[in-house]
């Protein structure tokens, strides 16, 4: 597994920011196109609120991989109260090369309001990789059919395999941070600007499988817990 790649699973698993796929770095939850660029695996994660709010997110995920080819897909489930429920889904896809790659999604968000109102809607993403050494580059767009598209671009840098830096840029937002690799251990940091929040992780791992957690405070929005469990099929 290439540092570039194993930056993309950092991110997106150790960085869950909400509403969002990667992960402070990424929107993995979602936008969870940096899946693809990860070793054959699965996973499954739980994110709650915090600040005395009663909102569960839940997410399952795979990646598989043949070739140039790089597949994957997610699924979300999430509870607000006794008012809100959402059901979600996408397969991203990409193609690689050695210093370029093409990537895009689809997927569906089913939206309800128990005992009232239910809708559906589309999602989309589609971007554009570019990679050497051990730096990666990815601008993209994505969104929801009846809502104007949202540009987004991240950057990944492993100078070596104990530390990799990242950021992710969108329309309102900026995020920064680090992975410290060890051993068996990995520690997350990043910070977000503007309406600063921070988010701190660890994650363990052993013979490919890999458990951790984060927390994200700080902000103008809410606390979030994240727990996860991956299991890596790379032989």
């Amino acid at each position: 597994m290439s540092c570039v790649r194993k930056i993309f699973v950092a991110c997106a698993l150790a960085l869950v920011a909400p509403g969002g796929a990667c992960a402070a770095a990424v929107p993995f939850f979602f936008s969870p196109s940096t899946l693809v660029y990860g070793d054959p695996g699965f996973g499954a994660a739980l994110r709650i609120a915090g600040d005395d709010v009663d909102e569960t997110h839940y997410h399952a995920w795979g990646v598989w991989e043949y070739g140039r080819y790089r597949g994957a897909f997610a699924y979300e489930y999430a509870e607000l109260d006794s008012i809100y429920r959402l059901s979600r889904w996408s397969l991203p896809a990409a193609l690689l090369w050695t210093n370029f790659g093409v990537r895009g999604g689809y997927g569906v968000s089913v939206e309800w309001i128990p005992s009232d109102a239910f809708w559906t809607r589309h999602r989309y993403e589609a971007g554009l990789l570019a990679r050497y050494g051990s730096a990666a580059l990815d601008l993209g767009v994505e969104g929801f059919a009846d809502s104007p598209p949202k540009f987004i671009g991240s950057l990944f840098w492993a100078p070596s395999e104990g530390f990799r830096v990242f950021g992710f840029v969108e329309s309102s937002s900026a995020t920064v941070g680090y992975s410290l690799a060890f051993s068996h251990l990995r520690v997350d940091f990043s910070g977000r600007f503007p309406g600063f929040a921070v988010s701190l992780g660890l994650n363990f791992g052993w013979k490919g499988w890999n458990v951790g957690g984060n927390r994200r405070f700080g902000g103008d929005d809410m606390d979030w817990n994240t727990l996860w469990i991956t299991r890596s099929l790379k032989k």
